[in-house]
């Protein structure tokens, strides 16, 4: 009889401890995706594209002051298969984006060097997924049109179309190895599963296969 109660508080400790991972799991994709769903990613951006960060090739502070809150960035990002958006961007073009909260001077230094360490994503973590990503990891983006002050017409840097995250940086698709992980568990192990899911919204442009 002691051995059936410790063998069923042993199984109702484990249901709980898994129950807790879970809840906790859950709630840190919503402190991370702010509660959004993963179809609110791919149906509210204005520019999906897997591609790579480049690097920060402006930094400036709209109102000319020194308080690094009112510090803005002009981040440099390779495409490399268009989903949606900007018809005319083919691969290998660069797209810039706007953010908010860096250290002036960083323009046009290649910020590897100071972080080139790679990371496991949480959701990588809980899945088992045998692959680790850097700051140059080839990664689905969701963007949205810029809406951030601007530091003016530049001859270097000539897009006439800014962009700016839709969330975060983390409200992203790793792309790693054969896996395309992200947003709320959000998980696919070969890339046509990947495909068929954007086929399901509007605007999209599906290759018929990966261009590396």
């Amino acid at each position: 009889m002691q051995k059936h109660i410790l063998f069923l508080i042993t199984l109702l400790s484990a249901v709980l401890l898994n129950a807790q991972n879970t809840q906790s799991v859950q709630d840190w994709q919503i402190k991370l995706h702010e509660g959004h769903p993963n179809e609110y990613f791919f149906t509210q951006a204005d520019l999906v594209f897997e591609g790579s960060f480049i690097k920060i090739v402006a930094t400036y502070n709209p109102e000319g002051g020194n308080k690094s809150c009112d510090n803005y960035a002009i981040s440099a990002y390779k495409v490399y298969n268009l989903y949606k958006g900007d018809r005319a961007l083919t691969r290998g073009d660069t797209v810039y984006l706007v953010s908010k909260g860096v250290i002036l001077g960083y323009e046009n230094v290649d910020i590897s060097r100071y972080d080139i360490s790679p990371m496991i994503p949480r959701i990588f973590q809980e899945n088992d997924i045998p692959c680790s990503v850097h700051r140059y990891t080839p990664s689905v983006f969701f963007f949205s049109v810029s809406d951030l002050p601007d530091y003016g017409p530049s001859v270097e840097y000539p897009s006439d179309k800014k962009y700016k995250f839709l969330l975060n940086v983390e409200s992203r698709l790793f792309t790693c190895e054969n896996y395309t992980a992200g947003l709320n568990n959000l998980i696919f192990d070969n890339r046509e599963d990947f495909y068929t899911y954007m086929r399901q919204f509007e605007g999209y442009t599906v290759p018929i296969a990966r261009v590396k």
